[in-house]
């Protein structure tokens, strides 16, 4: 029912959390992050006690895999989430849970985590790691969500579209959310570039 981008931005430093899906209010529970720590995406049959104990982790130094195999090694449901973390280095893990809602998946690079479920097919999670990587030298804040917007151009949740958000953490943070409308990625491009043109 969601999909998401997690990355870091050596330049900043930043870390962000950008998410879409067929659900009311996801930048309410999905996006954590500290700046200097690491950001973490929660999602599918998601705890929040992976966003605040992921979030003391990843405080702790704890690298991005180390963070999820810590979250999942003693929940018993783990084999129904999904998460995807970068660290303040900027390695990047994700993972998803053998019986996390289908279609399931993600990928994790050199500074990002892309994942999602219910999608509409391994496209998504495609599309959204070929736009991160095709786009350097974008700002921040756009890479992100250029890269959720190609997820959903790729057909994205395959119930159909309601919420969005983005988080950055950052010399310049953001908190930005679509919490119900019919096209909320193209919402949160147009908040965007909202923001950049305020003085």
């Amino acid at each position: 029912m969601t999909f998401s981008v997690v990355a870091h931005d050596p330049d900043g430093p930043a870390w962000g959390v950008a998410v879409a899906s067929k659900a009311l209010c996801v930048g309410a529970h999905v996006p954590w992050g500290r700046f200097a720590s690491g950001a973490l995406a929660t999602q599918a049959w998601h705890d929040l006690r992976y966003g605040w104990e992921g979030l003391g982790r990843l405080d702790e130094g704890l690298a991005a895999g180390e963070v999820v195999g810590a979250l999942t090694a003693t929940d018993p449901e783990a084999r129904y989430r999904q998460l995807g973390v970068v660290d303040r280095d900027g390695r990047a893990a994700t993972h998803t849970g053998a019986d996390c809602m289908r279609w399931a998946g993600g990928s994790a690079g050199d500074g990002f985590a892309v994942q999602g479920n219910l999608l509409a097919g391994p496209q998504v999670v495609e599309s959204m790691a070929a736009a991160w990587r095709s786009g350097d030298g974008l700002p921040f804040a756009e890479r992100m969500v250029e890269a959720l917007a190609a997820g959903d151009a790729a057909g994205g949740d395959r119930r159909g579209r309601q919420s969005a958000a983005l988080r950055v953490w950052g010399p310049t943070p953001l908190d930005l959310r679509v919490d119900d409308g019919p096209d909320p990625v193209t919402g949160l491009r147009r908040l965007v570039s909202r923001f950049r043109t305020v003085p």
